[in-house]
């Protein structure tokens, strides 16, 4: 399943630690971070209702590229959507490759 089949709402908390440039990093700018997504959706798969997302990922200021991963958090959802995901699930998300701006994500639902 992709984020474009989803209509919805998402609140997010982020917490990100900036890096300084060293290592591997040429520039200041990259960044790690973890975050809570509450996502409330009217349409997902023909289904309305609710589920929460934990996830982490990582910015390269270099190549203007974030990636990351995320879990459904099993039980947290309402609704048939919250059914959908009772068991929770998790995902992927990543910049496209010929547009950096645009973010491509993916669920996997848990059986």
């Amino acid at each position: 399943m992709n984020l474009s089949e989803l209509n919805a709402e998402i609140t997010s908390t982020y917490q990100m630690l900036y890096l300084p440039a060293g290592g591997d990093r040429a520039k200041d700018g990259s960044a790690v971070f973890i975050f809570t997504d509450l996502v409330e959706s009217q349409d997902f798969h023909g289904k309305a209702g609710s589920f929460m997302t934990q996830g982490k990922g990582t910015f390269n200021a270099e190549k203007f590229r974030v990636e990351g991963s995320f879990n459904i958090v099993p039980g947290s959802g309402k609704g048939e959507l919250g059914e959908m995901f009772i068991n929770g699930g998790s995902g992927s998300f990543e910049s496209d490759e010929k547009d950096p701006g645009q973010v491509n994500y993916k669920f996997v639902l848990s059986t």
